[in-house]
């Protein structure tokens, strides 16, 4: 054993293992695994828009559910418009309600797509009837 060697050799060789079934199929390895490649390779970009969120509902049955409110709390407003004029005022809360849906519905966001670029985000939103 040479001790001068031994002192002046670094410390990562000091600590490295060696691995005798590696050294001899060092080739298989660099083959198998490629970490030892010099050069870079440049992925393709996809160049179709990606679907991010869609709404599970259809426009057609969220407009058919909103005007299926209006008109049952309308006859509710009938009726009791019938029995007495002053009772048809206890709706008025659930017209108030109705108005706000209209705002709500003005928010529903139905799809989210994100463009071929990465870069940009399409939103498709109903407007306050519920139509795209």
């Amino acid at each position: 054993m040479d001790i001068a060697y031994e002192l002046t050799r670094d410390l990562y060789e000091k600590q490295r293992v060696i691995d005798n079934y590696l050294v001899e199929h060092k080739e298989d390895d660099q083959l198998l695994n490629q970490y030892f490649r010099n050069n870079y390779s440049k992925a393709s970009l996809n160049t179709h828009r990606t679907l991010v969120y869609y709404l599970p509902y259809d426009a057609i049955d969220i407009r058919g559910n909103y005007r299926m409110m209006w008109a049952t709390t309308t006859i509710a407003a009938v009726f009791l418009g019938l029995i007495h004029p002053g009772l048809s005022l206890l709706l008025a809360y659930d017209y108030y309600l109705l108005l706000r849906g209209t705002a709500i519905m003005n928010q529903t966001c139905n799809m989210v797509v994100l463009d071929r670029t990465k870069r940009h985000v399409f939103l498709s939103k109903l407007n306050f009837l519920g139509y795209e």
